[in-house]
C-alpha cells in the first residue's frame, strides 16, 4: 500500500538535495580545520575583502561547523526538512529558498559587521569568527511554520500550532544563550528577517509573488493564550466556538441532523417504577 503520508514515507528519508547538504556541510566543516582552507571558507569580515572580495564566503560561512553536535543536528534538520518542504514546494525551490537565505542572512550580517567596525574603529569584528548556520536552521523553521500554520496537532497538552515553532527556538536560543554565545541568536534573527521578506514578497504562490498572510505577528502567540490551548480558533466569530465557550458544544451526525444525546436524570424520571419486593415475607409493594 502506499504511504502518501509526508513524515513517515520511506521513499523521503534523504533526498538528494539533503544528500548534497550534507556532504557539502561536511566537507566544509572539514577544510575550515585546516589553516590553508581557512581564509577561503570562513565567515570572517578580513577573508571577505582581504586580497579580494570572496563572494562565495557569504554561501560557505553557513556550511562550517566548530562541533561534532552542530554538524550531526544541522544535517538532521537538511533531511527532515528536505522530507517536508521539497515534496510540496518542489527541488528547485526549495534550493533556492536554501541559497538564498545563506547568501543574504550572510550579507545582512557582513554589513552589520562593517557598520560596528565604523562606530567603534575595533579590529576585533573584521578578525573575529562568526557562526552563521543559525540563519539558515531559523528559515527553515519559519518555513515549516508557513506550509502548517492552518493546523493544529493534538496533544496531551491540548491542540498544539506548528505556526509558534519559531517563537519556541527562539525562547531555546535565549535560554542557551550564556552557552552558544550571541553568533547563533544574531544569525537567527538574520535569518528571520530574510525568510520573511521571501515568503511574503518574493516566492511564487497561487500564481503570483508572495503570500501576504506570512508576517511576524502570526508567528508570535498571544500572551493571554497558550500555544497549546484547545479551546481558542483563529476565528473568533465562529458560532461552534461560541457555543463551545457557553458550553453548548453541538454534535451533529453524519447526515448534517443536531443530535442530542439522551439524559439520564430524564429518563429515570419517566421510566415506569417497578414494585419493590420485600425481603422477608416476599409481598410486592408499588411505590407510588
Amino acid at each position: 500500500m502506499e504511504n502518501n503520508n509526508i513524515i513517515t514515507d520511506p521513499s523521503t528519508k534523504a533526498t538528494k538535495i539533503a544528500t548534497f547538504l550534507c556532504i557539502l556541510h561536511c566537507l566544509l566543516s572539514f577544510l575550515a580545520y585546516l589553516p590553508r582552507f581557512q581564509p577561503y571558507i570562513e565567515f570572517k569580515g578580513d577573508n571577505f575583502y582581504n586580497k579580494f572580495p570572496k563572494i562565495w564566503i557569504l554561501f560557505s560561512g553557513s556550511f562550517v561547523s566548530d562541533s561534532i553536535f552542530s554538524l550531526f543536528f544541522a544535517c538532521l534538520g537538511y533531511i527532515y526538512t528536505s522530507r517536508i518542504l521539497e515534496r510540496i514546494w518542489g527541488s528547485k525551490e526549495y534550493l533556492r529558498y536554501v541559497t538564498m537565505t545563506c547568501i543574504y542572512a550572510n550579507l545582512l550580517q557582513i554589513l552589520l559587521i562593517g557598520l560596528l567596525y565604523l562606530i567603534t574603529q575595533n579590529k576585533l569584528f573584521l578578525s573575529r569568527k562568526f557562526d552563521t548556520g543559525g540563519a539558515l536552521s531559523m528559515a527553515m523553521v519559519i518555513a515549516i511554520a508557513k506550509v502548517f500554520k492552518d493546523i493544529s496537532v493534538p496533544t496531551q497538552c491540548g491542540n498544539f500550532k506548528p505556526k509558534y515553532l519559531p517563537f519556541i527556538f527562539y525562547i531555546v536560543s535565549l535560554f542557551f544563550l550564556p552557552i552558544s554565545g550571541c553568533d547563533n541568536l544574531l544569525s537567527s534573527i538574520m535569518g528571520t528577517n530574510w525568510a520573511i521578506l521571501y515568503l511574503r514578497y518574493l516566492q511564487p504562490h497561487n500564481g503570483k509573488r508572495g503570500d501576504k498572510d506570512v508576517s511576524l505577528d502570526n508567528l508570535i502567540p498571544n500572551p493571554f493564550c497558550s500555544c497549546c490551548s484547545g479551546l481558542q480558533e483563529d476565528d473568533p466569530n465562529d458560532p461552534e466556538l461560541a457555543n463551545q465557550f457557553r458550553g453548548q458544544a453541538r454534535m451533529v451526525t453524519p447526515d448534517g441532523q443536531e443530535y442530542h444525546p439522551p439524559n439520564p436524570d430524564n429518563d429515570r424520571i419517566n421510566r415506569p417504577q417497578q414494585p419493590r419486593r420485600d425481603i422477608f415475607t416476599g409481598t410486592a409493594h408499588r411505590i407510588e
